[in-house]
């Protein structure tokens, strides 16, 4: 962005995952999806279980909630 003198939201916009430390700082201020990881860990762990000791049990799928962190990759005065 900075080689072609881009400015996020003005000239693009940007949305990361996981929502990492880095993701707030000042530089990037990238709006981001923060994702459950400990209770997404223990989901996949809780269904791979269950699939191991049921393995003819019809497959099973969880949706897990997500929180989205704006910042000012996304942010315009228009939003």
């Amino acid at each position: 962005r900075m080689a072609f003198g881009l400015e996020p939201p003005r000239d693009f916009k940007a949305v990361g995952f996981d929502d990492i430390p880095q993701a707030a700082w000042a530089c990037y201020d990238l709006t981001t999806i923060r994702q459950p990881l400990t209770l997404l860990a223990e989901t996949a762990v809780d269904l791979l279980d269950k699939r191991i000791n049921t393995p003819d049990a019809p497959q099973e799928s969880k949706l897990l909630d997500v929180e989205l962190i704006r910042r000012s990759s996304t942010n315009t005065s228009q939003d």
